[in-house]
């Protein structure tokens, strides 16, 4: 594979991580909103806050059998359009149980993200370059993590 090409896919993997590592911080900056509401109390929103790293940590490792059985780039397109719709249904939820149930399904959702991206960059770079490859991936999740804050208060 060419080197451009090769690096083409790093970057479009590193920006779904982005984009993933985005989702996953909206809640904890909406927080004071989102808990007056939905008259969510301190509890309540410790529940929301784990609910979607429950669900990541347990569907991550499974994540990885149907992406190679229906194809990496098939798999991480269908994990992007999945995850979008949850986390743009979280506009939805009316009450406590909703938006837990949301934060389930995110979690589940954005499973195959890191697999997913890790294995194309994996998969086109070359040996001497996948190390850089994968670094730059890894500043996805800090890049998602910094714009969430003044995305999400800025909309």
């Amino acid at each position: 594979m060419r080197p451009a090409r090769a690096w083409a896919i790093t970057l479009v993997a590193t920006a779904t991580m982005a984009v993933s590592y985005l989702d996953r911080q909206v809640l904890g900056v909406l927080a004071p909103s989102v808990r007056d509401a939905l008259d969510i109390d301190a509890e309540q929103y410790g529940w929301l806050a784990s609910a979607f790293s429950w669900a990541y940590l347990l569907a991550t490792p499974i994540a990885g059998r149907p992406l190679e059985r229906v194809g990496i780039r098939r798999g991480l397109l269908v994990a992007v359009v999945v995850w979008s719709l949850v986390s743009a249904s979280h506009a939805l939820a009316t009450s406590f149980a909703t938006l837990f149930l949301l934060r389930l399904a995110l979690g589940v959702a954005e499973a195959p993200s890191f697999p997913g991206s890790a294995a194309a960059i994996s998969r086109v770079m070359p040996d001497d370059q996948r190390p850089r490859g994968l670094g730059v991936l890894y500043t996805g999740t800090s890049l998602g993590s910094m714009l969430a804050p003044p995305l999400a208060t800025g909309l």
